[in-house]
């Protein structure tokens, strides 16, 4: 994805996201400078639905998207890779 896309759909977020009913809540932001698409849960079903609701539209895990499943009542992490958000657009 170039720069100039990723600052387009950035400015779009920081000027509010309508989500649609019964959509998850997805993080986007910048780390380090890189774009960042997570979804965060300690519900690990809601991890394992998200993730299968992935590989149904064709990704794949570990090239499109990683899973991080939660542990010890902490959170986990579906997070999707550069390779995911370029197959999206």
């Amino acid at each position: 994805m170039d720069a100039g896309k990723a600052e387009g759909w950035l400015g779009e977020l920081e000027e509010g996201l309508t989500l649609m009913e019964g959509w998850l809540r997805y993080h986007v932001g910048l780390d380090k400078g890189a774009l960042v698409v997570r979804y965060r849960s300690t519900n690990p079903d809601s991890i394992v639905r998200e993730a299968q609701r992935f590989r149904e539209m064709g990704l794949l895990e570990g090239v499109h998207f990683t899973v991080k499943m939660p542990k010890g009542g902490g959170a986990g992490y579906l997070y999707i890779l550069r390779m995911g958000l370029e197959r999206a657009t």
